[in-house]
């Protein structure tokens, strides 16, 4: 797995591939695979994540107050909560007192990014999932949980696609209805 040192400045495509009838999304730097997310289900919001050294799950829950839980595989306690607020952006809660910023930096979210609460970008992402290029700023370089933030990203980039997927074919529905 690459150091974040030597991902800045890069732009790296997130690839779908499948292994075993798994559909996974892979991102990677040349042919040294980075981080890898997958959803458990379809259209679940249950999703696990592998790095070179770490497994994470991420799992949205809640309706009127949603949140993501971020384990480390087969544990119980949260590493981390993120609460977004209905526009989609949000706040990354460490257990260690961290916190980052989810934020839309484009107009019409067609691009997001991990900042820091020194206004600094990490990493900023654009695309839909299956075309998601995740883009890795030089304040990466101090991030121990560099690859747990691009697999978080990714899934929410994936929630988000998912959402306004729904919400596209409720309203055609109730106008099909009408």
């Amino acid at each position: 797995m690459p150091s974040p040192s030597k991902l800045i400045d890069q732009e790296l495509v997130w690839e779908k591939t499948r292994d075993d009838k798994v559909k996974w999304f892979v991102l990677r730097q040349g042919a040294e695979e980075w981080v890898r997310v997958r959803l458990v289900r379809s259209w679940g919001t249950l999703a696990e994540a592998r790095a070179a050294s770490a497994a994470w799950t991420f799992k949205r829950s809640g309706v009127f107050h949603p949140h993501v839980t971020v384990r480390r595989e087969g544990q119980e306690e949260n590493l981390a909560l993120f609460t977004p607020s209905w526009t989609g952006k949000g706040y990354l809660d460490f257990a260690d007192g961290r916190i980052l910023r989810w934020q839309a930096t484009r107009s019409f979210g067609r691009e997001w990014a991990w900042i820091t609460g020194d206004q600094e970008i990490l990493m900023r992402f654009q695309g839909s999932p299956g075309k998601c290029r995740t883009r890795f700023e030089s304040a990466i370089r101090s991030e121990k949980d560099a690859a747990l933030l691009a697999a978080l990203g990714h899934y929410l980039i994936q929630l988000i696609t998912n959402d306004m997927a729904a919400m596209a074919a409720a309203a055609g529905a109730a106008s099909a209805a009408s």
